[in-house]
């Protein structure tokens, strides 16, 4: 399984295009939040909805199953890995912070791709693209 994942546009979606131009066989684009726009204006991307979100009916969560186990999108990393495994949550996909995140604790893994329109401290703005398997998850980070 492959996966676009992208985040924290800040109302720069023209990024959505190109990117989906770049990549147009995915098996699923997602968007960590802070989109700053209407949700159909994100497509293909689903996404949800982020503390700069406030005008836009969004979901706060995204929940799929992947080859590896549950998938967990939400924009705010506010949730405990007592709370993760309790949801059996192998995989959990957050933005919010600008910097970008890969990273396996426990059997989880922790992802965050940056920001696609504000570069944070050493993090360039950019995007992920993550290769999920039964064995486990492989992301690479691009530069914009």
């Amino acid at each position: 399984m492959k996966i676009l994942l992208i985040s924290d546009t800040h109302g720069k979606n023209d990024i959505i295009d190109k990117l989906y131009k770049l990549y147009p066989d995915m098996d699923l684009y997602l968007h960590a939040g802070d989109s700053c726009t209407e949700e159909y204006a994100l497509f293909p991307f689903t996404t949800v909805k982020g503390n700069c979100d406030f005008d836009y009916n969004m979901n706060e969560r995204f929940f799929t199953i992947t080859p590896y186990g549950n998938l967990l999108m939400k924009h705010v990393p506010n949730l405990s890995e007592a709370d993760l495994k309790k949801q059996n949550i192998k995989i959990y996909i957050f933005g919010h912070i600008h910097e970008r995140h890969f990273y396996k604790k426990d059997d989880i893994y922790y992802i965050c791709p940056g920001s696609t329109s504000r570069e944070k401290d050493k993090y360039p703005e950019g995007y992920m693209i993550l290769e999920i398997t039964s064995d486990g998850v492989k992301g690479t980070f691009f530069d914009l």
